[in-house]
């Protein structure tokens, strides 16, 4: 499916900002920065900022209030700092997986981060496992892609900010999709005298020891380490962190010897030319058709069923599981921008995907259209088969565990769930 998006149309162009937030876009309501940041732009220092891990994420993830994150905030974040001392980077980690509608929405992240003000994109492990063939299509309209150990993408980029030079590269583990040595790979780069090298890394900690005693001394190292407030030292070099999940901006002043991190809170205004990027984007998931939308044939007995086929035996648990939100149907949140985001509906419908499961393109019937029992107990068939027969052996379904309830109830998408006061609020049959 990946060869589809090698000739993928261009997302709609990005709308220019609204008249009454005029270029550049200075938003209000800001919160205070942290301290550290706040002398850094008190000072004339450069300021490197950065996120990582952010898995190409607009917006928040989740369906309640509170969430952090999201390049849409990040974004008006980045506007308090001067764009002329400035230096916004995008570390590894940035790819939600190779599917075909994330691949979408990555290139509609990666166009956004242009919007941002990002120079310059480090490549992680999930970054160079997908190809330069995959995500050259992509990225041409974004900030430049770099990484000097893997083959198919800029080795580094260099940028000016208030009379510094900067050269700014990324590198891999050896090995992953053909990375050669991060240490002979950066030293195989044009670092001008009197220019400051940063390198994004993606590297286990004995990879990151490695290149920190191999570089020059002047070199600074975004990587993913311990977050102590001070800057690393490993071997002569900085040592920067770069963790979450895009929930957390970090800023650092150049040469000072502690950062700042800023968690991406919900009081955070939207960045309106990312906003129009992130509309874009939500109106060609809705036209675009995915491997999801024409599923093939599963394995004999695997098939979704729908609800209708499980009230007939199980009218007591049918009865608990309508009177819960988990009933609510996905019409619920029609014509929302979310509305035909496959990341949204594999939780939020049954069996997206799958014969018999719910379908994009309309079909609703059986309850498909909401989390129904088979969301949880897995496709019925063979259970209805077996029941049928009365092959009481084959009819049991495995017993549910509150481990199941991360799939969609995990701390990114709600930070506040509590999933024992919720498992007794749905429990039902054995598991009551």
């Amino acid at each position: 499916m990946l060869t589809v998006y090698a000739s993928m149309p261009p997302l709609r162009p990005v709308r220019k900002a609204p008249a009454a937030h005029p270029e550049p876009w200075t938003p209000s309501g800001l919160p205070p920065p942290p301290d550290r940041l706040a002398a850094a732009l008190g000072s004339e220092a450069v300021l490197v900022s950065w996120s990582g891990g952010t898995r190409a994420k607009l917006e928040p993830s989740g369906c309640v209030p509170g969430m952090a994150g999201g390049l849409v905030r990040r974004g008006a974040l980045l506007t308090r700092s001067p764009a002329a001392r400035s230096l916004h980077l995008e570390c590894g980690g940035w790819s939600a997986g190779a599917a075909d509608y994330q691949l979408v929405k990555l290139q509609a992240y990666l166009e956004a981060l242009a919007a941002a003000g990002i120079a310059a994109v480090g490549l992680g492990q999930a970054e160079a496992a997908l190809g330069g063939s995959v995500l050259g299509p992509l990225v041409s309209a974004g900030p430049p892609v770099v990484c000097c150990n893997v083959v198919g993408f800029l080795p580094s980029v260099a940028v000016e900010r208030s009379g510094q030079q900067f050269v700014i590269t990324s590198v891999v583990a050896a090995g992953v999709a053909g990375a050669t040595d991060p240490v002979q790979a950066v030293a195989r780069l044009a670092t001008p005298e009197g220019s400051t090298l940063i390198i994004m890394a993606d590297l286990d900690p004995a990879g990151l020891a490695s290149l920190a005693a191999g570089v020059p001394s002047s070199a600074v190292v975004i990587a993913r380490t311990d977050e102590s407030g001070a800057t690393q030292p490993a071997g002569p070099c900085r040592i920067l962190p770069s963790s979450g999940s895009g929930a957390v901006q970090y800023w650092w002043a150049l040469g000072a010897d502690a950062y700042a991190t800023e968690a991406i809170a919900d009081i955070v205004p939207d960045h309106p030319a990312i906003r129009s990027r992130i509309a874009a984007a939500n109106r060609l998931l809705g036209t675009l058709d995915f491997a999801m939308d024409a599923p093939t044939a599963p394995p004999p007995g695997t098939a979704f069923v729908g609800d209708a086929a499980c009230r007939s035996c199980h009218a007591q648990e049918f009865a608990v599981h309508a009177a819960s939100r988990h009933a609510l149907p996905k019409a619920r949140f029609s014509g929302t921008p979310t509305a035909n985001d496959p990341e949204c509906l594999t939780c939020h419908t049954t069996g997206l995907g799958a014969i018999g499961g719910f379908s994009r393109r309309g079909q609703s019937e059986h309850g498909l259209n909401r989390i129904g029992c088979e969301s949880c107990h897995g496709p019925g068939a063979a259970h209805v088969s077996a029941r049928i027969a009365g092959d009481a052996v084959h009819a049991k379904l495995p017993r549910i565990t509150l481990a199941q309830c991360s799939t969609c109830h995990d701390a990114e998408r709600n930070r506040q769930f509590d999933v024992h006061a919720a498992w007794n609020a749905i429990a039902h049959g054995p598991n009551r």
